[in-house]
């Protein structure tokens, strides 16, 4: 006797049917968000303009539980859009937090505080801004991640219930 021969039909039922269902909303949701801020990028490069004054400009470091670092630009920059004031803190679509603190440093090196800088603004929601506008590959990291959760979860609703079939079911035979 196998063991998904032991297992009830409610059991085989939870592990091939709805133990998928947690990475397939989860991967949807994440490549949906992702795939959100690609088009926003993507959209970036037309939206309006305006001057920004860089209010803070650092680099930022975080300690993992087992003692790695990584490294994120902090760029807070306030502007104005018809006389209603602002603040942003996005220098591009995908710049995340990164080992590479060269990297990091580089971008804070572009944007001292004290200095005006173009600062590209969505036309029906200025809160939402970027100073380095357009489509990176940095982008597509997140609906990238969300694709491969997804994909994980559509292979398993496809192979867990033929896996927790019963032998017999399996070859067809009535055993």
């Amino acid at each position: 006797m196998s063991s998904n021969q032991s297992m009830s039909p409610k059991q085989r039922f939870l592990f091939g049917r709805i133990f998928p269902l947690p990475f397939l909303l989860v991967g949807i949701f994440i490549f949906g968000l992702g795939m959100r801020d690609v088009m926003r990028a993507n959209d970036s490069k037309s939206w309006p303009t305006t001057v920004a004054t860089v209010q803070k400009s650092v680099v930022k470091t975080d300690v993992d539980e087992e003692g790695g670092f990584s490294y994120s630009a902090l760029v807070l920059f306030d502007f104005e859009v018809n006389g209603f004031g602002y603040s942003g803190d996005q220098v591009s679509f995908g710049d995340f937090g990164s080992g590479d603190s060269e990297r990091v440093e580089e971008i804070v090196k572009r944007y001292p505080e004290g200095t005006e800088v173009i600062v590209y603004f969505h036309p029906d929601d200025p809160d939402l801004s970027i100073l380095e506008p357009g489509l990176t590959a940095r982008a597509w990291a997140i609906p990238g991640f969300g694709f491969v959760f997804l994909i994980f979860g559509v292979l398993m609703a496809l192979v867990l219930p033929r896996l927790f079939k019963p032998k017999a079911d399996l070859f067809g035979d009535d055993v």
